[in-house]
């Protein structure tokens, strides 16, 4: 017996009443920016708490669940040393995927896993190097006059320097739908990382730490790795 033609509208009106929250909650593209504090080690040199803001997108590969995208965001640190070093910028770019656990009320904690590259931009540097004999420790040092008043010591100038390296990018949030297309996100990620290189800077930040009586030539080499932790909050758009 062919159903009647109203009881079709019925369910058509029933669908969509019911598809209208699930399109939200299973967006398909997510479009945000958030801002917060950054902890940073890189290469034996500890930095300063300080503010990182970061934008990202994200396309789904397997909605709800699943999605995937870039991310480029910016760090402005401080070395936590004696140097009082001017304040340093990491640019980040990278891409991530993003695991969610819907679940009902619009709560959508989820996973982060990504990789990335990291620039920083290092400023001159003027430090008081240890000497011997009146040699300076380091042949890519530029010593200055006047000479520095500490004795055994020679004034000297650490060119400005870039590294780059790579992070990974791991971690896990929350996101909380506002509206059908408006979300409210807070994360935290842990960010290993490796690839860097600068010996000049990290010999003159390690001759000053505690081993003035060693030439920096003589101090091992920096290490190679370091890490940072995130922890921001922001808005996004789910599509």
């Amino acid at each position: 017996m062919p159903l009647p033609k109203s009881l079709f509208a019925v369910a058509a009106s029933v669908a969509v009443v019911v598809a209208l929250p699930a399109s939200a909650s299973a967006s398909i593209i997510d479009l945000g920016g958030q801002a917060g504090g950054v902890r940073r080690n890189l290469s034996d040199t500890d930095y300063k708490t300080g503010f990182g803001w970061e934008l990202h997108g994200e396309f789904a590969m397997l909605p709800p669940i699943l999605m995937v995208g870039p991310y480029f965001g910016m760090q402005t640190l401080e070395p936590d040393t004696k140097l009082g070093a001017q304040k340093i910028n990491f640019r980040t770019i990278g891409a991530h995927a993003k695991l969610k656990i819907p679940l009902p009320g619009g709560f959508r904690p989820y996973g982060l896993l990504g990789i990335g590259w990291v620039h920083g931009d290092f400023p001159d540097l003027v430090v008081d190097l240890p000497t011997v004999a009146g040699v300076t420790p380091d042949k890519n040092t530029v010593c200055i006059s006047p000479a520095s008043p500490n004795p055994g010591k020679a004034a000297c100038n650490i060119p400005s320097a870039t590294a780059n390296f790579v992070e990974f990018k791991i971690g896990g949030g929350l996101m909380i739908q506002l509206g059908d297309y408006l979300a409210f996100n807070a994360e935290v990620t842990w960010r290993p990382t490796t690839g860097y290189k600068n010996d000049t800077y990290e010999n003159a930040l390690q001759g000053q730490i505690g081993q003035q009586s060693k030439p920096s030539n003589q101090l091992p080499p920096p290490g190679r790795n370091g890490y940072a932790f995130t922890g921001m909050a922001g808005l996004q758009l789910t599509l």
